[in-house]
């Protein structure tokens, strides 16, 4: 996932094997925000 992030690369084929693997959501969710970050929305009134 890393590897496919970094490279921005069609991220779909490295979903499917990670889950194919039994990789968890929550490994899944940490390999992609050590490559884009945490997002966090700006509250607006």
């Amino acid at each position: 996932m890393k590897a496919a992030a970094s490279a921005q690369m069609n991220l779909m084929p490295a979903l499917v094997e990670a889950a194919r693997v039994h990789a968890s959501e929550g490994e899944i969710v940490e390999s992609l925000q050590r490559v884009f970050g945490t997002y966090t929305e700006s509250p607006v009134f």
